[in-house]
């Protein structure tokens, strides 16, 4: 089995992988950080591409896991490091970044053996993620579907799991295009204030994205249906949960 590097393994979603690979015991790994932690950990600068490369071979990496969390330009240059590294290395083949939910039209063409997952429910995705690793020849990308459904009967399967009503407010695309949609109020108490904005824009782009099928991922291969042994989170574990 080749050896994985983690990169952000140090804690959220990175730290679950990691922990699912202690688990199944199948890969040696190391875990790509800012700084050392443990004995797993190596310390990197990600704006050192010639580092970055020396280091995925002097490990002899076979496959690097971004679980970096991509939420500005310095993060995000940060993963197109350590792909420019990973394309640079003698030692590593396979590439899987930090890219979730919906499929981007742009692809990059690198020889790489890059490929992504398409998920919502991320801490859940990492049993899917080390069975993957088993798979000698990846396709570009793979999808984690438990269920496919639209919002109207995700909400209906709620009221029925928690036996409420709730009060359904629709907006169109040409409102969310005009900014018009709002928070609920629970989502206003609960994030702060300067946060709203934020929140709303991804929440507008987000629902455009449902609304004309960017998000309805079909045509791509299926984790579930691949590894039929691991059992998904479903909508209604969601609602049973939150119940």
């Amino acid at each position: 089995m080749g050896k994985i590097a983690v990169a952000g393994g140090s804690s959220g979603l990175g730290r679950t992988t990691v922990d699912a690979l202690n688990a199944a015991k199948t890969h040696d790994y190391v875990v790509l950080s800012r700084k050392a932690t443990g004995p797993e950990t190596r310390a990197v600068d990600y704006s050192d591409i010639d580092a970055l490369t020396s280091l995925l071979e002097s490990e002899q990496v076979d496959t690097v896991i971004s679980m970096l969390p991509i939420d500005n330009d310095e993060s995000g240059q940060a993963q197109m490091n350590l792909i420019e590294a990973a394309e640079k290395s003698t030692s590593t083949k396979r590439f899987l970044p930090s890219e979730f939910g919906m499929v981007y039209k742009r692809d990059d063409t690198r020889r790489r053996k890059h490929s992504c997952r398409h998920h919502p429910l991320y801490r859940r995705s990492k049993n899917y993620t080390v069975a993957l690793l088993d798979i000698p020849n990846w396709k570009r990308r793979y999808a984690i579907v438990a269920n496919r459904m639209t919002l109207n009967e995700a909400v209906k399967l709620a009221e029925e799991v928690k036996g409420v009503k709730f009060d359904v407010k629709y907006f169109s695309v040409e409102q969310m295009k005009s900014d018009e949609n709002d928070l609920t109020p629970s989502m206003k108490k609960a994030v702060p204030q300067e946060m709203h904005g934020g929140m709303k824009t991804m929440l507008t782009l987000s629902g455009i994205g449902m609304a004309t099928g960017s998000n309805d991922i079909q045509g791509i291969d299926d984790l579930v249906v691949e590894f039929p042994g691991i059992k998904p989170v479903t909508v209604r574990d969601v609602w049973e949960a939150w119940k």
